[in-house]
């Protein structure tokens, strides 16, 4: 149907929504891992990172290798041999750490 209006374009959009949505960014919890190391290994990984901000990556690092190698040994060593367990380990590894 047409109209006698002509076309008009959008108004730009508010900068100020941009801006709220990029602060809150700065202040929002990480959600990179899923649990501190031990203050000790906490310590080790301060030492070694050149930027502070590389912490969070380094912490989801440590809960892949406390959480994946283990529960692979385990399938393949003390659990019995299962296609079931397989597919359960790689389901459960990925809606954990894909995301991430």
């Amino acid at each position: 149907m047409p109209t006698n209006q002509p076309n008009q374009p959008n108004p730009p959009p508010s900068n100020r929504a941009g801006k709220e949505v990029y602060l809150h960014d700065l202040v929002a919890k990480r959600g990179e891992y899923y649990f501190k190391p031990p203050a000790f290994v906490h310590k080790i990984l301060e030492n070694n990172l050149n930027d502070l901000r590389d912490l969070p990556i380094a912490y989801l690092l440590f809960n892949i290798l406390l959480t994946v190698p283990p529960s692979f040994i385990a399938l393949f060593t003390v659990l019995p041999r299962s296609n079931l367990l397989g597919a359960l380990y790689l389901v459960v590894s990925n809606v954990l750490y894909l995301q991430r």
